[in-house]
């Protein structure tokens, strides 16, 4: 990737700046010897251009219960079961973190559940496990839940801070194949208070471990086409997880392919807190939410699935010839175990690596399914988010946001936009919204529309008019400051006040006479914006997979150590970045020696274990926060007892005048970026992400941890949704302590490349470059000015006009 030149911008502003006033402004297995198989027709497309394959029905042999207990020890001809803890096989649980919290008066989680045919054809029963808010009013406050678009629950919020159990069955022909749209919606009214300011104390917490899906038939969460990985589900946390058992995992011949098949097994699945553990030895049992997945030679495979010795396992329905999912001695599909046909798991298997590693070749391109126009975060959000790189305008609907009508104090909701990996328009840039709503003639001055972008205030309209309103196209500007590459949140509040509030008669709260309407047909309008690479910048990282899906070349991948940790790690942050960036990251790993130079890295291991240009950006010993507290107490004491100088206190009014009226911190303001300082780890710091540009022009990103206990549990706490979507700046800490990411922003930035190359985006990377270095920007319109008064004062005197008057 060629780097930008930083001085460059500077020396051209002045330029810019005066003609801006002038002008008023991949070959997979075509290359291998031997052809295994296209998995692509099971999904009804050929994944290499050719043309689909219809495969006949795959003849299952009749469903049996497993049974307890487990086979043979590992001395005798077979391995123990994998067996399932309860009823786990029939029980889908279904939240994406261990409580969702439904806070306020109206609030709603949606989310996309993919199921198998079996699971969609079973008759279910839908379970929620729920606490809320002792204010909040039962009689006026109530819980549903749509499946589909289709009621299946609606019951009052009751019980107060014990947890109650709601079940219902759920209508036959609700559930589909694939995915399924559920969502919770709370309506909550305060015991007492009607001002907006209480609608804050209501909240209604859904337990994960209590609400799920559960089937009749036992065996409905058994697995048997590849397509059914998307039906990985999430354990009673929200999280979900790939064990992978290969007896060679400490081999490097096998890496490159358990790190393929990790990258798309995350793609395939979409699951938005998922994992990797790696084992050389078949788990005792499979938890819910779980995967596991052999990858072995042939010769290893039979006695890992407890095959009779000389026999080898088939994919589900391979036996009849209805599947190409083997050949040529490779096979990939799901594997009933031979002493538990209801349970299977997931086999990769070749004569040797080599034809694992094209089995792993054909399998990304059956994964790498998507549109590259959108952000997959239909598991959390229930819809996919729209990607916008260039201007356009969409609507409400389209973002998931329908019309709806609401009698309360304080509404909310949200929609989400993202933002390509380039994206350079946070200093001058501005959305618009264009609102269709109304407000009744009982809403008073004093109420207002709040917009928040990420959680951060970006603007408020206030209600100044009597007598209510109709709003058509209500233009309402958000400015891109607070915007970041990757899944942006925008959040709409309207706070309605009226005479009766203030009175708040008995069962005021319950009363259902709309104040609010918000209609679908309002637009969120996004104007070009400049498009200019940037690093480091973990925001694209973590979003979008940036710079490694980007590249023209390969990045070097370096790890630390074969070990299960070390692998488990790699393909948990592998995982996450391919889902990012919708396809399979081109790696080729390689020892620290052996990095070529420019070329992006990816460090992944404990510290001791990584070269020191991987962790540039890090000060490992970690400072004492006690004494630095204590120090803190001690300097704010005596600052109480000197008294600052007028100069000083001047400063200081100015300072907080331009904080309050422009959001600018004069603190901050300097000619040029100083040199970045290595970050120094929170105490309680379990993992990390760093990147850094090296000399070369590489951009080198590490993840790390001080040891290999740590490293497997961090990787697996950051590659939760609420801590990967914090991930910023140059370096992420997750703080064990606080269960929270710590982010440095980078102080100094390299600019790295313009795309497109033409004069509109040039010009927009000017006026954000200038807008966000304004010194720069005021010094080139002195100059600017000066350079035009000498150019007039010089033609003036050729004109015989000059301060001697007329020449003769």
């Amino acid at each position: 990737m060629k780097r930008l030149p930083l001085a460059s911008l500077p020396l051209l502003a002045p330029l810019t700046l005066t003609l801006g006033l002038l002008a008023s402004v991949g070959h997979g297995l075509a290359q291998a010897q031997t052809m295994p198989f296209d998995m692509a027709p099971e999904r009804g497309g050929a994944g290499n251009g050719q043309p689909p394959t219809v495969f006949p029905p795959t003849q299952q042999s009749p469903r049996q219960q497993a049974p307890a207990g487990s086979l043979p020890n590992p001395g005798q001809s077979a391995r123990p079961a994998v067996t399932a803890q309860g009823d786990s096989q029939s029980r889908r649980y279904l939240l994406n973190a261990p409580i969702v919290k439904l806070q306020g008066e109206v609030a709603a989680q949606t989310m996309a559940v993919y199921l198998t045919p079996e699971q969609a054809a079973a008759e279910t029963k839908f379970s929620i496990g729920y606490s809320n808010a002792l204010v909040v009013a039962p009689e006026a406050s109530h819980l549903t839940v749509t499946i589909n678009d289709a009621s299946v629950l609606d019951v009052p919020i009751r019980g107060g801070e014990t947890t109650q159990q709601a079940s219902i069955a759920v209508p036959r022909g609700v559930l589909v194949p694939g995915l399924n749209r559920i969502r919770l919606a709370a309506e909550q009214r305060h015991r007492t208070d009607c001002t907006a300011e209480s609608t804050y104390e209501l909240w209604t917490d859904v337990d994960a471990a209590k609400t799920y899906l559960s089937f009749a038939t036992p065996n409905a969460g058994t697995m048997k086409r590849l397509d059914d990985i998307r039906a990985i589900g999430v354990d009673e946390k929200g999280r979900s997880r790939f064990t992978i058992v290969a007896p060679d995992l400490d081999k490097p011949m096998a890496t490159p392919a358990l790190l393929q098949l990790a990258q798309s097994l995350s793609m395939l699945s979409g699951s938005a807190n998922g994992s990797f553990t790696f084992t050389k030895t078949m788990p005792a049992q499979r938890a819910p939410g779980e995967i596991i997945v052999l990858a072995a030679t042939t010769a290893q495979m039979s006695s890992l699935v407890g095959a009779p010795a000389g026999a080898s396992p088939l994919p589900i329905g391979a036996a009849g010839g209805t599947t190409t999912s083997v050949a040529g001695g490779t096979m990939a599909g799901f594997v009933a175990l031979p002493s538990s046909p209801s349970q299977t798991v997931l086999a990769f298997s070749g004569p040797d690596w080599r034809d694992i590693r094209a089995i792993a070749d054909n399998f990304a391109r059956f994964a790498a399914d998507g549109d590259p126009r959108r952000l997959k975060t239909a598991v959390w959000r229930g819809l996919d988010t729209p990607l916008l790189d260039k201007a356009g305008a969409w609507s409400f609907a389209s973002l998931g946001i329908a019309d709806q009508e609401f009698s309360g104090r304080r509404f909310t909701t949200d929609f989400t936009v993202g933002m390509p990996a380039d994206f350079y328009a946070n200093n001058y840039g501005t959305a618009t919204i264009l609102l269709d709503a109304a407000y009744s003639s009982k809403v008073l001055p004093g109420s207002q529309l709040v917009v928040t972008v990420n959680g951060h205030l970006a603007t408020t309209v206030p209600i100044t008019a009597t007598g209510g309103a109709v709003l058509r196209r209500y233009p309402i500007r958000v400015t891109l400051r607070h915007f970041h590459p990757g899944v942006n949140i925008i959040g709409l509040e309207a706070v309605m006040k009226t005479q009766t509030d203030a009175a708040c008669a008995p069962g005021e709260t319950a009363d259902k006479t709309p104040r609010f309407a918000l209609f679908g047909s309002s637009q969120f309008v996004m104007p070009e914006i400049a498009h200019l690479s940037q690093a480091p910048d973990l925001a694209a990282t973590a979003a979008l997979g940036f710079p490694l899906a980007s590249a023209a070349q390969p990045a070097s991948l370096v790890l630390g150590n074969h070990d299960e940790a070390t692998l488990g790690a790699a393909a948990t942050v592998l995982g996450k970045l391919a889902s990012a960036a919708r396809q399979v990251l081109p790696l080729d790993i390689v020892l620290p020696s052996q990095r070529p130079a420019g070329r992006n890295a990816l460090f992944i291991g404990t510290a001791a274990e990584l070269p020191p240009q991987a962790l540039a950006n890090i000060q490992l010993k970690a400072t004492n926060i006690e004494e630095d507290l204590s120090t803190e107490v001690k300097l704010n004491s005596w600052r109480e007892k000197v008294d600052s100088s007028t100069v000083m206190a001047l400063f200081s009014g100015v300072n907080a005048w331009m904080k309050e009226t422009f959001d600018l911190n004069l603190a901050s303001v300097s000619l040029w970026p100083g040199a970045e300082t290595p970050f120094a780890l929170p105490s309680a710091s379990s993992g990390f992400l760093s990147q850094t540009v090296a000399e070369d022009g590489a951009i080198l990103t590490t993840f790390s941890a001080p040891d290999r206990s740590m490293l497997q549990a961090a990787t697996v706490d950051m590659a939760d949704l609420r801590n990967w979507g914090a991930i910023s700046g140059r370096v992420g800490a997750y703080d064990a302590r606080r269960q929270e990411i710590v982010s440095s922003p980078a102080q100094s930035v390299e600019l790295l490349s313009i795309q497109p190359w033409t004069l509109t985006n040039m010009r927009l990377v000017a006026a954000n470059w200038l807008s966000g270095n304004f010194i720069i920007y005021a010094g080139g319109l002195v100059l600017s000015a000066i350079l035009l008064g000498i150019a007039t004062h010089g033609l003036m005197d050729r004109m015989g006009r000059g301060h001697g008057g007329p020449k003769n």
